[in-house]
């Protein structure tokens, strides 16, 4: 019996966890409430805040789900524990924050009043890593390497997030504002500590409407950073939207170029093939048999391409018609000829409008198959 208990005893959290994780897929929810509680006495009694934290709020969606009426209850208890005198000040601040997250959707100002507390001891918050709060908070590559894996940074972005998906629920004009304060508040911290590559990646989210000369201004002070590719693809987008192409791929080029080893450099390089991808759509209007036909082709990034014609071999009345692909056209069609024609270049890379001629000899039903030059599986 000695033996059994010391072997429980020394089971690790992660072992208990999968005992829980266990439950919750064989659908044992009362279960699974005993063995979060036994979770959450072992991490009491280690001092383990964020064991505790995951331990009942894993008890409180269980109970919530057998008896509804329980969660008040619930709730009532993570009130009494933030609040407590005893709770360390970034314990209390992920206990706001949680609360703040069960409860603004139903009682947006309750939720609000919340996240504010959360934030409510911002110096302190910013020192202290979120790492030591694992398993309640996961931190991602970003804030590692960029914002000190700071705790203040986590919950005002949490915060902000909550705020951004209840805003249908909220006062917005005061909300907006509170989440302006919120990233005001981050970028003062980080130009305080000189955290230039946080305050930067923090600009970008704070400011998406930033503008064309705000933007170089950044490229100006900021480009011996990696993170300054994000201001690159931002301005490269903004040109893109205002159709100045020619300048969206220089300014892409420009930032793969600086920044070719950072973590985000593929974002710009999908906007470059983006832009830099042919294009082709053809609509005919007319057809008389033994005249020639107009062919209005919409086209860029391209030098030419070719269309196949096809006599279809179905009387006019097949459902077969309808269901236009290759497959179909090689069964029930022949092969007639194929013609070749070349368009004009598009240095500005947007679409261009010009009109080719075929003929077809006599009446019938067709089908033209498309193939542009140097791309020969792309066919319609």
């Amino acid at each position: 019996m000695l033996m059994f208990v010391v072997a429980m005893q020394a089971q690790t959290y992660s072992q208990l966890w999968k005992n829980v994780e266990q439950m919750e897929q064989k659908d044992m929810p009362k279960s699974v409430i005993a063995e979060a509680e036994k979770i959450y006495e072992k991490a009491k009694q280690e001092r383990n805040v964020p064991q505790m934290m995951k331990a009942y709020l894993t008890m409180m969606t269980c109970r919530g789900n057998i008896t509804p009426d329980s969660i008040p209850v619930d709730i009532k208890g993570l009130e009494e524990w933030a609040e407590a005198s005893s709770t360390q000040v970034q314990d209390r601040a992920v206990l706001y924050s949680i609360l703040g997250g069960i409860c603004i959707r139903d009682d947006f100002e309750k939720g609000n009043r919340y996240l504010h507390l959360s934030l409510k001891d911002s110096l302190k918050l910013v020192d202290y890593p979120a790492e030591k709060l694992v398993p309640m908070v996961t931190s991602g590559e970003t804030s590692q390497l960029y914002f000190d894996n700071n705790l203040y940074d986590l919950l005002a972005r949490r915060a902000i997030e909550l705020w951004n998906q209840n805003l249908w629920n909220a006062q917005q004009e005061n909300t907006r504002k509170t989440i302006s304060q919120t990233y005001h508040s981050l970028l003062h911290i980080y130009k305080v500590k000189g955290m230039r590559s946080a305050w930067l990646l923090t600009a970008l989210d704070a400011y998406p409407q930033a503008s064309e000369k705000q933007l170089r201004e950044w490229m100006k002070e900021f480009g011996d950073l990696e993170v300054c590719a994000g201001v690159y693809l931002r301005l490269a987008t903004i040109l893109k939207w205002e159709d100045r192409l020619v300048e969206s791929l220089s300014t892409l080029r420009e930032g793969i170029g600086r920044y070719p080893h950072y973590e985000g450099v593929n974002f710009l390089k999908n906007m470059e093939q983006e832009i830099l991808k042919p294009g082709l759509n053809l609509s005919v209007t007319y057809v008389y048999p033994g005249k020639p036909m107009d062919v209005k082709v919409n086209h860029r990034n391209l030098k030419g391409f070719s269309i196949a014609l096809y006599r279809i071999n179905l009387p006019a009345e097949s459902a077969l018609l309808s269901e236009v692909d290759l497959e179909n056209i090689k069964r029930f069609g022949t092969f007639l000829r194929r013609e070749h024609f070349e368009v004009p270049p598009t240095p500005d890379y947007r679409e261009r409008t010009d009109t080719v001629q075929m003929t077809i000899d006599e009446a019938g039903i067709y089908y033209l198959v498309t193939e542009p030059d140097g791309y020969p599986k792309v066919r319609q």
